[in-house]
């Protein structure tokens, strides 16, 4: 097992003396990918292996709580008596009552009373909206927060709790180093220029637009690109690719939320696969979904937002009806400030440049897309 690095060991140190004082109700740590944030919280936190202290490790998304728990075993930092999953599970408890075939049904989601923990660590925190992070101050257990600080703040309409961590880790761990991915990440955070050729296996940059369909299973690989429309007609793209353009929405396929929802836990830009789906008169579908977080939804979904612009234009037909539904659209293509907090194994990253963009934003954009993939990635894009 490696030493910690010295920007590591003082950080461990720092988390440390926060643990002992108390002085603060949060403290937040921020890494760049591939800087070991999680190796220190867990070489920090082992330190507690032998007493009964009990940690509450989430995350805003069940992949990445799943993520977030095999390295921790893998460090031997995930104790009995310590929590790990989504963010929803551990503070949220649903009040359901039976539907008209005589199951339960989830009304809404309320906040569980209290937490018998002494610590809860977000992991991911770039992500966690205003309203989440409020719910889990009012517990007042010490939250260490831990994200990127290089990724764009979070779609949620306020500025990242990670924009000025206190601790920073900022430099690529050598276990890391050649990872092309992480390579591509450290290019577009410094330059935002990515130059085109073949960085690794299945990491390469092209000028070719058919490179869109570099893998096969479309299904299952994360397109991103800049532009509202650019998204609209990837989706269609990809479902003609799976032979579904001339259907519905169908059990099985992606969607994201595109609203915030506080009563049903669903968040602008969460993603999730439909369960169930049915027509319910002209402008509705009736829906079941399992949502990333593990949220599982059931709700009227507005049918004129698949497949349309966000947000509907007032002329359309079904603009009223969206008050009296969830919004909710295919989920194969995303724009990367939607896809804040997720991750694929594979990613197609369009780079769209908005014309509003600084070259600060730009270089955030383009690294928070880089680094949603976890092992292959193709980026569209001119000579920059």
């Amino acid at each position: 097992m490696f030493e910690l690095t010295g920007d590591q060991k003082k950080a461990q140190d720092r988390i440390l003396a926060w643990l002992k004082a108390r002085d603060a109700a949060a403290l937040t740590l921020g890494g760049y990918a591939g800087t070991g944030k999680t190796t220190v919280i867990a070489r920090t936190l082992k330190i507690f292996a032998r007493t009964k202290f009990r940690t509450a490790f989430c995350c805003f998304t069940g992949k990445a709580s799943e993520v977030l728990g095999k390295k921790l075993a893998a460090e031997e930092a995930l104790f009995a008596q310590d929590y790990c999953g989504t963010i929803h599970g551990l503070i949220y408890s649903p009040v359901t009552e039976p539907d008209e075939e005589g199951e339960e049904a989830v009304l809404r989601w309320e906040r569980k009373p209290s937490l018998d923990y002494d610590l809860i660590v977000v992991d991911e925190a770039s992500m966690v909206s205003e309203d989440l992070w409020s719910d889990l101050r009012a517990y007042n257990i010490p939250i260490l927060a831990v994200g990127d600080h290089g990724q764009l703040p979070p779609i949620h309409g306020r500025e990242s709790i990670m924009t000025a961590p206190d601790i920073l880790l900022e430099n690529i761990h050598r276990q890391a180093e050649d990872n092309p991915i992480i390579k591509l990440s450290v290019l577009a955070r410094e330059t935002g220029r990515i130059p085109p050729g073949r960085y690794g296996d299945g990491v390469l940059k092209t000028d070719d637009p058919e490179s869109v369909w570099h893998f096969s299973s479309p299904g299952r690989v994360m397109f991103l690109c800049g532009y509202n429309n650019t998204r609209v007609a990837l989706n269609r793209a990809v479902r003609e690719k799976l032979g579904e353009h001339a259907k519905g929405p169908r059990p099985g396929e992606r969607v994201i939320c595109l609203r915030n929802a506080r009563e049903k836990k669903i968040h602008n830009g969460g993603l999730g696969t439909l369960l169930d789906i049915k027509e319910r008169g002209e402008h509705h579908y009736d829906a079941e979904i399992l949502m990333d977080s593990q949220v599982k939804f059931k709700g009227a979904l507005c049918r004129a937002q698949f497949g349309a612009r966000y947000p509907l234009d007032r002329d359309n037909p079904a603009y009223r009806a969206q008050k009296n539904g969830y919004l909710f659209d295919w989920g194969y293509a995303l724009t990367v400030h939607k896809a804040q907090g997720s991750e694929a194994e594979r990613v197609v990253l369009i780079e769209e440049r908005l014309p509003s963009m600084t070259d600060e934003d730009w270089r955030r954009w383009l690294y928070t897309g880089v680094t949603r993939a976890v092992s292959q990635l193709v980026i569209i894009g001119a000579e920059p």
